[in-house]
């Protein structure tokens, strides 16, 4: 059973980032997860499969069985899902879990929401899971997602440090991993979010900075 989570961030425009449902599956997205340039990175894909709304609904459908892990989506003010963010070992003892972040239409790429992203998942997950500490790795050629992590806070492990990201052919000894405890996120001014909300496991609303309009249109646009 998954967490009711929620949370909202203005950084010149309005976003949403909840679990991802099954609902939101559609055909924009699954086209994201069949381009080559994208799912080269994604280690829950193989090489030369073909991922459909009806494979990546249950995919979804079986994380939200999950008592371990997650999924949550990044959604404009319009409704339009942009990015997702996947996390794993939630409930291990260590109370260490590891993420995965992919924003999707490549015009919504290289405007920072990679690492607001990084940045409102890992506040979730310390604010409303309580976990110790934050764990993500990424191939070494993924430059952009490793400089996304580190913007946000986040610090490289030491070399010796095993990454849980699987390499599509086998052991992959050629990958980043980065971590952050908790304090060890940046301000949130420092990526440009002006405002959060968040409504987590039946608590209170918690706000950081002065709330943005509600209806401010997001930079993303399909057409």
């Amino acid at each position: 059973m998954q967490p009711a989570v929620r949370a909202s961030f203005w950084a010149q425009a309005h976003y949403v980032v909840r679990p991802l449902e099954e609902d939101d599956i559609n055909e924009e997205y699954v086209g994201w997860l069949n381009d080559p340039q994208t799912n080269r990175y994604l280690s829950s894909i193989r090489p030369g499969s073909t991922v459909t709304i009806a494979s990546q609904r249950a995919y979804v459908r079986r994380i939200l069985r999950s008592a371990d892990n997650t999924i949550f989506g990044l959604f404009c003010a319009d409704g339009r899902l942009v990015g997702t963010s996947g996390v794993q070992n939630l409930n291990l003892p260590d109370r260490s879990p590891w993420i995965g972040v992919l924003i999707g239409p490549k015009e919504c790429r290289g405007l920072g929401l990679g690492t607001r992203l990084v940045w409102i998942v890992t506040h979730l997950l310390f604010s409303q899971f309580r976990v110790n500490k934050v764990y993500a790795g990424m191939l070494a050629s993924n430059v952009p997602s490793y400089k996304a992590f580190l913007k946000a806070g986040y610090r490289r492990e030491a070399a010796n440090k095993r990454s849980n990201e699987p390499h599509p052919e086998g052991e992959n000894p050629h990958a980043f991993v980065v971590s952050c405890s908790p304090g060890g996120l940046v301000t949130p001014e420092t990526l440009g979010i002006t405002a959060v909300r968040i409504l987590g496991n039946g608590t209170e609303n918690q706000g950081i900075g002065s709330e943005g309009p509600s209806d401010e249109g997001a930079v993303c646009r399909s057409d």
